[in-house]
Protein backbone atom coordinates (compact mmCIF):
# COMPACT_ATOMS: atom_id res chain seq x y z
CA UNK A 1 0.00 0.00 0.00
CA UNK A 2 1.40 3.44 -0.87
CA UNK A 3 2.78 5.41 2.06
CA UNK A 4 4.00 8.95 2.56
CA UNK A 5 7.49 8.28 3.82
CA UNK A 6 10.59 10.04 4.96
CA UNK A 7 13.12 10.31 2.16
CA UNK A 8 16.24 12.09 1.01
CA UNK A 9 14.24 15.03 -0.33
CA UNK A 10 11.83 15.38 2.58
CA UNK A 11 10.12 18.75 2.71
CA UNK A 12 11.50 20.81 5.62
CA UNK A 13 9.13 22.06 8.29
CA UNK A 14 9.69 25.73 7.62
CA UNK A 15 6.80 26.75 5.39
CA UNK A 16 6.06 30.14 3.91
CA UNK A 17 4.02 32.89 5.53
CA UNK A 18 4.94 35.49 2.96
CA UNK A 19 3.40 37.89 0.52
CA UNK A 20 3.36 36.74 -3.06
CA UNK A 21 1.65 34.57 -5.63
CA UNK A 22 0.73 30.95 -4.90
CA UNK A 23 2.82 28.21 -6.40
CA UNK A 24 0.85 27.32 -9.52
CA UNK A 25 2.85 24.20 -10.14
CA UNK A 26 2.70 20.94 -8.26
CA UNK A 27 5.38 19.29 -6.25
CA UNK A 28 5.96 15.89 -4.74
CA UNK A 29 5.56 15.70 -0.99
CA UNK A 30 6.96 13.52 1.74
CA UNK A 31 6.49 13.93 5.44
CA UNK A 32 9.35 13.39 7.89
CA UNK A 33 8.73 11.89 11.30
CA UNK A 34 8.63 14.35 14.17
CA UNK A 35 8.34 14.34 17.91
CA UNK A 36 5.20 15.07 19.84
CA UNK A 37 3.81 18.58 20.25
CA UNK A 38 5.49 21.71 18.96
CA UNK A 39 7.70 21.34 15.91
CA UNK A 40 9.72 24.52 16.01
CA UNK A 41 9.49 28.24 16.25
CA UNK A 42 10.56 30.07 13.12
CA UNK A 43 10.97 33.67 12.08
CA UNK A 44 10.41 34.47 8.43
CA UNK A 45 11.60 37.76 6.91
CA UNK A 46 9.96 39.31 3.84
CA UNK A 47 8.91 42.94 4.32
CA UNK A 48 7.95 42.01 7.88
CA UNK A 49 8.76 39.47 10.55
CA UNK A 50 6.00 37.06 11.52
CA UNK A 51 6.73 34.98 14.56
CA UNK A 52 5.20 31.56 13.90
CA UNK A 53 5.11 28.47 16.06
CA UNK A 54 4.29 25.15 14.38
CA UNK A 55 2.65 22.16 16.07
CA UNK A 56 2.03 18.59 14.99
CA UNK A 57 -1.41 18.16 16.59
CA UNK A 58 -4.42 20.25 17.55
CA UNK A 59 -4.20 19.52 21.28
CA UNK A 60 -0.62 20.77 21.55
CA UNK A 61 -1.53 23.93 19.65
CA UNK A 62 -4.65 24.66 21.72
CA UNK A 63 -2.92 24.08 25.06
CA UNK A 64 0.01 26.31 24.08
CA UNK A 65 -2.36 28.96 22.71
CA UNK A 66 -4.38 28.94 25.92
CA UNK A 67 -1.23 29.39 27.99
CA UNK A 68 -0.11 32.20 25.67
CA UNK A 69 -3.29 34.22 26.18
CA UNK A 70 -3.07 33.77 29.97
CA UNK A 71 -5.84 31.14 30.20
CA UNK A 72 -8.57 33.60 29.23
CA UNK A 73 -10.64 30.82 27.63
CA UNK A 74 -11.96 27.50 28.99
CA UNK A 75 -10.80 24.48 27.01
CA UNK A 76 -13.52 23.03 24.77
CA UNK A 77 -11.50 20.29 23.12
CA UNK A 78 -10.92 18.30 26.35
CA UNK A 79 -14.54 17.47 27.20
CA UNK A 80 -17.30 18.91 29.38
CA UNK A 81 -15.64 18.24 32.77
CA UNK A 82 -12.51 20.19 31.83
CA UNK A 83 -14.56 22.97 30.21
CA UNK A 84 -16.72 23.58 33.29
CA UNK A 85 -13.73 23.32 35.63
CA UNK A 86 -11.92 25.99 33.59
CA UNK A 87 -15.07 28.09 33.38
CA UNK A 88 -15.60 27.97 37.16
CA UNK A 89 -11.95 28.86 37.82
CA UNK A 90 -12.14 31.84 35.46
CA UNK A 91 -15.45 32.97 36.94
CA UNK A 92 -14.13 32.78 40.50
CA UNK A 93 -11.05 34.77 39.50
CA UNK A 94 -12.99 37.62 37.86
CA UNK A 95 -12.61 40.19 40.69
CA UNK A 96 -8.86 39.65 40.79
CA UNK A 97 -8.31 39.26 37.06
CA UNK A 98 -8.14 42.94 36.14
CA UNK A 99 -4.86 43.72 34.45
CA UNK A 100 -3.29 46.56 32.54
CA UNK A 101 -2.21 44.07 29.87
CA UNK A 102 -4.52 44.09 26.84
CA UNK A 103 -4.57 40.59 25.38
CA UNK A 104 -6.05 40.35 21.89
CA UNK A 105 -6.41 37.01 20.14
CA UNK A 106 -8.16 35.12 17.37
CA UNK A 107 -9.08 31.54 18.23
CA UNK A 108 -8.70 28.48 16.00
CA UNK A 109 -12.42 28.85 15.32
CA UNK A 110 -12.77 32.62 14.86
CA UNK A 111 -16.48 32.50 15.77
CA UNK A 112 -15.43 31.79 19.36
CA UNK A 113 -14.01 35.31 19.72
CA UNK A 114 -17.03 37.10 18.20
CA UNK A 115 -19.68 37.87 20.80
CA UNK A 116 -22.37 39.67 18.78
CA UNK A 117 -24.92 38.63 16.20
CA UNK A 118 -23.89 40.60 13.09
CA UNK A 119 -20.64 42.09 11.73
CA UNK A 120 -22.08 45.57 12.23
CA UNK A 121 -22.60 44.89 15.93
CA UNK A 122 -19.11 43.37 16.31
CA UNK A 123 -17.43 46.40 14.73
CA UNK A 124 -19.66 48.88 16.56
CA UNK A 125 -18.70 47.28 19.87
CA UNK A 126 -14.96 47.47 19.22
CA UNK A 127 -15.20 51.06 17.92
CA UNK A 128 -17.00 52.06 21.13
CA UNK A 129 -13.92 50.99 23.09
CA UNK A 130 -11.62 53.20 21.00
CA UNK A 131 -11.35 56.95 20.85
CA UNK A 132 -13.59 57.13 17.77
CA UNK A 133 -16.02 60.10 18.09
CA UNK A 134 -19.69 59.16 18.02
CA UNK A 135 -20.27 61.43 15.04
CA UNK A 136 -17.60 59.62 13.02
CA UNK A 137 -18.40 56.07 14.06
CA UNK A 138 -20.62 55.23 11.09
CA UNK A 139 -17.96 56.35 8.60
CA UNK A 140 -15.21 54.51 10.52
CA UNK A 141 -17.28 51.33 10.56
CA UNK A 142 -17.92 51.52 6.82
CA UNK A 143 -14.23 52.11 6.19
CA UNK A 144 -13.11 49.09 8.22
CA UNK A 145 -15.79 46.91 6.60
CA UNK A 146 -14.67 47.99 3.14
CA UNK A 147 -11.01 47.36 3.97
CA UNK A 148 -11.75 43.75 4.98
CA UNK A 149 -14.34 42.99 2.28
CA UNK A 150 -17.35 42.98 4.61
CA UNK A 151 -19.53 45.87 3.42
CA UNK A 152 -22.14 43.60 1.88
CA UNK A 153 -22.25 41.38 5.02
CA UNK A 154 -22.69 43.97 7.77
CA UNK A 155 -26.28 42.97 8.57
CA UNK A 156 -25.88 39.25 7.90
CA UNK A 157 -25.98 36.93 10.96
CA UNK A 158 -22.46 35.84 11.94
CA UNK A 159 -23.66 32.22 12.05
CA UNK A 160 -24.40 32.37 8.31
CA UNK A 161 -21.02 33.82 7.29
CA UNK A 162 -18.55 31.54 5.56
CA UNK A 163 -15.40 30.52 7.39
CA UNK A 164 -13.32 33.00 5.38
CA UNK A 165 -15.78 35.84 6.02
CA UNK A 166 -15.77 35.02 9.73
CA UNK A 167 -11.99 35.15 10.03
CA UNK A 168 -11.96 38.42 8.02
CA UNK A 169 -14.38 39.85 10.60
CA UNK A 170 -12.10 38.68 13.41
CA UNK A 171 -9.12 40.27 11.61
CA UNK A 172 -11.08 43.52 11.17
CA UNK A 173 -11.92 43.55 14.87
CA UNK A 174 -8.27 42.98 15.82
CA UNK A 175 -7.10 45.65 13.32
CA UNK A 176 -9.45 48.20 14.89
CA UNK A 177 -8.31 47.43 18.43
CA UNK A 178 -4.60 47.00 17.66
CA UNK A 179 -3.53 50.38 19.05
CA UNK A 180 -4.87 49.38 22.49
CA UNK A 181 -3.35 45.89 22.49
CA UNK A 182 -0.09 44.90 24.12
CA UNK A 183 0.14 41.95 21.76
CA UNK A 184 -1.93 39.87 19.35
CA UNK A 185 -1.96 36.07 19.03
CA UNK A 186 -3.68 34.10 16.23
CA UNK A 187 -4.40 30.37 16.09
CA UNK A 188 -4.54 28.55 12.73
CA UNK A 189 -5.63 31.49 10.53
CA UNK A 190 -4.62 29.69 7.33
CA UNK A 191 -7.10 26.87 7.89
CA UNK A 192 -9.74 29.49 7.08
CA UNK A 193 -8.06 31.91 4.67
CA UNK A 194 -7.60 31.17 1.00
CA UNK A 195 -4.42 32.33 -0.73
CA UNK A 196 -6.20 35.31 -2.29
CA UNK A 197 -7.51 36.42 1.10
CA UNK A 198 -4.21 36.31 2.95
CA UNK A 199 -3.81 39.99 2.14
CA UNK A 200 -6.24 40.70 5.00
CA UNK A 201 -3.92 38.92 7.39
CA UNK A 202 -0.97 40.89 6.04
CA UNK A 203 -2.91 44.14 6.52
CA UNK A 204 -3.22 43.28 10.20
CA UNK A 205 0.45 42.28 10.37
CA UNK A 206 1.44 45.63 8.82
CA UNK A 207 -0.74 47.48 11.34
CA UNK A 208 0.86 45.66 14.26
CA UNK A 209 4.31 46.34 12.86
CA UNK A 210 3.55 50.05 12.41
CA UNK A 211 2.25 50.30 15.98
CA UNK A 212 5.11 48.25 17.40
CA UNK A 213 2.79 45.52 18.66
CA UNK A 214 4.09 41.94 18.70
CA UNK A 215 2.15 39.49 16.55
CA UNK A 216 2.43 35.73 16.97
CA UNK A 217 0.85 32.93 14.93
CA UNK A 218 0.22 29.40 16.17
CA UNK A 219 -0.12 26.99 13.23
CA UNK A 220 -0.25 23.30 12.43
CA UNK A 221 2.54 21.94 10.25
CA UNK A 222 1.72 22.48 6.60
CA UNK A 223 -1.57 24.36 7.07
CA UNK A 224 -0.17 27.40 5.25
CA UNK A 225 0.95 25.38 2.21
CA UNK A 226 -0.86 26.78 -0.84
CA UNK A 227 0.62 24.47 -3.48
CA UNK A 228 -1.02 21.69 -5.44
CA UNK A 229 0.43 18.41 -4.24
CA UNK A 230 1.62 15.71 -6.61
CA UNK A 231 0.63 12.29 -5.27
CA UNK A 232 2.17 9.17 -6.71
CA UNK A 233 -1.06 7.41 -5.77
CA UNK A 234 -4.32 8.06 -7.65
CA UNK A 235 -7.42 6.98 -5.75
CA UNK A 236 -9.98 4.96 -7.73
CA UNK A 237 -13.07 7.01 -8.54
CA UNK A 238 -16.34 6.17 -6.85
CA UNK A 239 -20.05 6.20 -7.71
CA UNK A 240 -21.73 8.68 -10.03
CA UNK A 241 -24.39 11.10 -8.77
CA UNK A 242 -26.35 14.17 -9.91
CA UNK A 243 -26.89 17.58 -8.34
CA UNK A 244 -30.09 19.46 -9.20
CA UNK A 245 -30.83 23.09 -8.29
CA UNK A 246 -34.12 24.71 -9.28
CA UNK A 247 -35.25 28.05 -7.79
CA UNK A 248 -33.12 27.21 -4.76
CA UNK A 249 -32.68 29.75 -1.99
CA UNK A 250 -30.96 29.60 1.41
CA UNK A 251 -32.62 31.59 4.19
CA UNK A 252 -29.92 33.64 5.90
CA UNK A 253 -31.87 35.80 8.33
CA UNK A 254 -32.59 34.84 11.93
CA UNK A 255 -35.91 34.11 13.65
CA UNK A 256 -35.93 37.68 14.99
CA UNK A 257 -35.53 39.06 11.48
CA UNK A 258 -38.53 37.05 10.33
CA UNK A 259 -40.60 38.39 13.22
CA UNK A 260 -39.92 41.89 11.87
CA UNK A 261 -40.55 40.76 8.28
CA UNK A 262 -36.90 41.29 7.30
CA UNK A 263 -35.82 38.85 4.59
CA UNK A 264 -32.32 37.84 3.52
CA UNK A 265 -31.75 34.96 1.13
CA UNK A 266 -28.95 33.60 -1.04
CA UNK A 267 -30.03 32.44 -4.49
CA UNK A 268 -28.49 29.31 -6.04
CA UNK A 269 -28.43 29.53 -9.85
CA UNK A 270 -30.46 26.80 -11.59
CA UNK A 271 -28.42 23.91 -12.91
CA UNK A 272 -27.98 20.14 -13.20
CA UNK A 273 -24.58 18.45 -12.89
CA UNK A 274 -23.64 14.83 -13.52
CA UNK A 275 -20.65 14.14 -11.28
CA UNK A 276 -18.39 11.37 -10.04
CA UNK A 277 -17.04 10.83 -6.54
CA UNK A 278 -14.89 12.20 -5.06
CA UNK A 279 -16.20 15.58 -6.18
CA UNK A 280 -14.13 18.64 -5.29
CA UNK A 281 -16.15 21.83 -4.80
CA UNK A 282 -13.76 24.78 -4.83
CA UNK A 283 -13.89 28.54 -4.68
CA UNK A 284 -12.39 31.49 -2.89
CA UNK A 285 -13.45 32.51 0.62
CA UNK A 286 -16.99 33.81 0.79
CA UNK A 287 -18.14 32.42 -2.57
CA UNK A 288 -20.87 30.23 -1.06
CA UNK A 289 -19.27 26.76 -0.91
CA UNK A 290 -20.45 26.05 2.63
CA UNK A 291 -23.93 27.43 1.89
CA UNK A 292 -24.25 24.93 -0.94
CA UNK A 293 -23.13 22.12 1.38
CA UNK A 294 -25.54 23.13 4.15
CA UNK A 295 -28.38 23.42 1.65
CA UNK A 296 -27.77 19.91 0.32
CA UNK A 297 -27.64 18.56 3.88
CA UNK A 298 -30.75 20.57 4.90
CA UNK A 299 -28.71 22.16 7.66
CA UNK A 300 -30.20 25.61 6.96
CA UNK A 301 -33.74 26.74 6.08
CA UNK A 302 -34.21 26.65 2.33
CA UNK A 303 -36.68 27.11 -0.50
CA UNK A 304 -36.93 25.44 -3.90
CA UNK A 305 -35.09 22.30 -4.98
CA UNK A 306 -31.52 21.39 -4.07
CA UNK A 307 -31.14 17.64 -4.37
CA UNK A 308 -28.41 15.05 -4.70
CA UNK A 309 -29.56 12.00 -6.65
CA UNK A 310 -27.79 8.64 -6.67
CA UNK A 311 -28.76 5.24 -8.01
CA UNK A 312 -30.09 2.95 -5.30
CA UNK A 313 -29.52 5.33 -2.37
CA UNK A 314 -32.33 7.24 -0.65
CA UNK A 315 -30.70 8.50 2.54
CA UNK A 316 -29.97 12.08 3.49
CA UNK A 317 -26.84 13.95 2.54
CA UNK A 318 -24.72 14.09 5.68
CA UNK A 319 -22.34 16.94 6.47
CA UNK A 320 -19.05 17.09 8.37
CA UNK A 321 -18.50 20.70 9.42
CA UNK A 322 -15.13 22.42 9.35
CA UNK A 323 -14.97 22.88 13.14
CA UNK A 324 -15.94 19.49 14.53
CA UNK A 325 -15.45 20.59 18.15
CA UNK A 326 -18.73 22.50 17.99
CA UNK A 327 -20.42 19.70 16.03
CA UNK A 328 -19.70 17.25 18.85
CA UNK A 329 -21.43 19.57 21.37
CA UNK A 330 -18.73 18.40 23.80
CA UNK A 331 -20.14 14.88 23.98
CA UNK A 332 -17.78 12.06 24.87
CA UNK A 333 -16.48 9.58 22.32
CA UNK A 334 -18.79 6.89 23.69
CA UNK A 335 -21.85 9.17 23.65
CA UNK A 336 -21.30 10.04 20.01
CA UNK A 337 -20.63 6.43 19.03
CA UNK A 338 -23.84 5.08 20.57
CA UNK A 339 -26.19 8.08 20.56
CA UNK A 340 -26.66 8.64 16.84
CA UNK A 341 -27.10 4.95 16.02
CA UNK A 342 -28.76 3.12 18.95
CA UNK A 343 -27.67 -0.49 18.78
CA UNK A 344 -25.36 0.34 15.88
CA UNK A 345 -22.14 0.94 17.80
CA UNK A 346 -20.57 -2.20 16.32
CA UNK A 347 -21.21 -0.94 12.79
CA UNK A 348 -19.77 2.47 13.68
CA UNK A 349 -16.77 0.73 15.24
CA UNK A 350 -15.99 -1.27 12.11
CA UNK A 351 -16.08 1.85 9.97
CA UNK A 352 -13.98 3.81 12.49
CA UNK A 353 -11.32 1.11 12.59
CA UNK A 354 -11.32 0.87 8.78
CA UNK A 355 -10.62 4.60 8.42
CA UNK A 356 -8.04 4.44 11.21
CA UNK A 357 -6.21 1.53 9.56
CA UNK A 358 -6.18 3.37 6.23
CA UNK A 359 -4.76 6.49 7.88
CA UNK A 360 -1.96 4.74 9.74
CA UNK A 361 -1.05 2.76 6.62
CA UNK A 362 -0.79 5.94 4.54
CA UNK A 363 0.95 8.35 6.91
CA UNK A 364 4.20 7.11 8.39
CA UNK A 365 4.43 10.19 10.62
CA UNK A 366 1.60 8.73 12.71
CA UNK A 367 2.90 6.58 15.55
CA UNK A 368 1.22 3.16 15.84
CA UNK A 369 -0.61 4.27 19.00
CA UNK A 370 -1.32 7.85 17.87
CA UNK A 371 -4.96 6.98 17.13
CA UNK A 372 -6.71 4.63 19.51
CA UNK A 373 -8.86 1.77 18.32
CA UNK A 374 -12.62 2.14 18.63
CA UNK A 375 -12.74 -0.26 21.56
CA UNK A 376 -9.98 1.53 23.47
CA UNK A 377 -11.43 4.99 22.80
CA UNK A 378 -14.84 3.85 24.12
CA UNK A 379 -13.38 2.07 27.15
CA UNK A 380 -10.77 4.56 28.34
CA UNK A 381 -11.78 7.71 30.19
CA UNK A 382 -9.16 10.01 28.70
CA UNK A 383 -10.67 12.57 26.29
CA UNK A 384 -10.63 11.76 22.60
CA UNK A 385 -8.20 13.66 20.41
CA UNK A 386 -9.48 15.79 17.56
CA UNK A 387 -8.37 13.30 14.92
CA UNK A 388 -10.22 10.52 16.77
CA UNK A 389 -13.37 12.66 16.85
CA UNK A 390 -13.05 13.46 13.14
CA UNK A 391 -12.78 9.75 12.30
CA UNK A 392 -15.69 8.92 14.63
CA UNK A 393 -18.06 11.53 13.19
CA UNK A 394 -17.26 10.34 9.67
CA UNK A 395 -17.94 6.73 10.75
CA UNK A 396 -21.26 7.70 12.38
CA UNK A 397 -22.42 9.39 9.20
CA UNK A 398 -21.30 6.54 6.95
CA UNK A 399 -23.05 4.04 9.25
CA UNK A 400 -26.37 5.81 8.61
CA UNK A 401 -26.18 4.89 4.92
CA UNK A 402 -26.41 8.43 3.53
CA UNK A 403 -27.00 9.43 -0.07
CA UNK A 404 -23.59 11.15 0.14
CA UNK A 405 -21.19 12.61 2.67
CA UNK A 406 -19.92 16.20 2.43
CA UNK A 407 -16.60 17.15 4.08
CA UNK A 408 -16.31 20.91 4.62
CA UNK A 409 -12.63 22.00 4.77
CA UNK A 410 -11.60 18.58 6.17
CA UNK A 411 -8.01 19.63 6.92
CA UNK A 412 -9.08 21.89 9.82
CA UNK A 413 -7.32 20.90 13.05
CA UNK A 414 -4.88 18.51 11.34
CA UNK A 415 -1.33 18.94 10.14
CA UNK A 416 -1.01 18.42 6.42
CA UNK A 417 0.13 14.79 6.41
CA UNK A 418 -2.62 13.73 8.83
CA UNK A 419 -5.24 15.65 6.83
CA UNK A 420 -4.24 13.89 3.61
CA UNK A 421 -4.36 10.50 5.31
CA UNK A 422 -7.74 11.26 6.94
CA UNK A 423 -9.45 12.34 3.73
CA UNK A 424 -7.96 9.37 1.88
CA UNK A 425 -9.30 7.01 4.56
CA UNK A 426 -12.81 8.46 4.45
CA UNK A 427 -12.94 8.38 0.64
CA UNK A 428 -11.78 4.77 0.41
CA UNK A 429 -14.15 3.61 3.17
CA UNK A 430 -17.12 5.48 1.67
CA UNK A 431 -16.44 4.13 -1.83
CA UNK A 432 -16.37 0.58 -0.51
CA UNK A 433 -19.96 1.18 0.64
CA UNK A 434 -20.94 2.90 -2.63
CA UNK A 435 -21.33 6.31 -0.97
CA UNK A 436 -20.24 9.44 -2.90
CA UNK A 437 -17.94 11.94 -1.19
CA UNK A 438 -17.97 15.71 -1.79
CA UNK A 439 -15.03 17.79 -0.56
CA UNK A 440 -15.55 21.51 0.06
CA UNK A 441 -12.21 23.31 0.14
CA UNK A 442 -10.35 26.47 -0.84
CA UNK A 443 -7.07 24.51 -0.84
CA UNK A 444 -5.69 22.87 -3.97
CA UNK A 445 -4.33 19.83 -2.11
CA UNK A 446 -7.16 17.53 -3.19
CA UNK A 447 -7.16 18.17 -6.95
CA UNK A 448 -5.18 15.03 -7.92
CA UNK A 449 -7.81 12.84 -6.21
CA UNK A 450 -10.91 14.48 -7.69
CA UNK A 451 -13.15 12.37 -9.92
CA UNK A 452 -15.10 15.53 -10.82
CA UNK A 453 -15.22 19.15 -9.78
CA UNK A 454 -17.37 22.24 -9.40
CA UNK A 455 -16.19 25.84 -9.19
CA UNK A 456 -18.38 28.06 -6.99
CA UNK A 457 -18.58 31.83 -7.34
CA UNK A 458 -20.79 34.56 -5.95
CA UNK A 459 -22.29 37.32 -8.10
CA UNK A 460 -23.82 40.39 -6.49
CA UNK A 461 -27.30 41.38 -7.61
CA UNK A 462 -27.60 44.72 -9.46
CA UNK A 463 -29.97 45.90 -6.70
CA UNK A 464 -27.79 44.48 -3.89
CA UNK A 465 -28.15 47.45 -1.55
CA UNK A 466 -31.13 46.74 0.67
CA UNK A 467 -32.16 43.75 -1.42
CA UNK A 468 -33.60 40.62 0.21
CA UNK A 469 -31.49 38.60 -2.26
CA UNK A 470 -28.17 40.48 -2.45
CA UNK A 471 -26.22 37.80 -4.31
CA UNK A 472 -26.46 34.68 -6.43
CA UNK A 473 -24.24 31.59 -6.11
CA UNK A 474 -23.20 30.14 -9.46
CA UNK A 475 -21.53 26.79 -10.22
CA UNK A 476 -19.77 25.34 -13.24
CA UNK A 477 -18.07 22.05 -14.01
CA UNK A 478 -14.30 21.81 -13.79
CA UNK A 479 -12.08 19.11 -15.24
CA UNK A 480 -10.52 16.63 -12.81
CA UNK A 481 -6.75 16.38 -12.64
CA UNK A 482 -5.23 14.17 -15.29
Amino acid sequence: MPRWTDGENSCPFQTTLLRGQPDKGSHARSFPKVGRGEIRQTRVRREQDINTRYFRDYESLENAFRRRIATLLPRKHAGTAVFWRDFQRLFDALPASTSSRAEHYITSNPRDCLAFGTPRQVLQAVLMTTATPTTGMAAALEGIAARFGLRSHLNQPVRSLSGGETVRLALAKAFTAADRADRLTLASPFSWLSQNNRRYFYALADQCRTLGKPLEVFALEGEDDAATLDFQERLPTGPDFRLVFRQARVILNSVFDRLHNRQLRAVIADGEFNLRSPCLIQGDNGQGKSLVAKMLARAMPREGQADLETTGRKGRVRLLLQDLINQTMMRSFRQIATGANPGGAARVGRLYDAIRADMTAADETLAPDAIRSFEDACRLRTPATLVELKILLAAVRLAAGPAAIVMDEPDWGLRQSAALAYVRGVIRTAHRKGIPVLIISHKPWWRPWAGSGLAVSKVRSPEAAGSAEPFQIQMKRTKPAQ
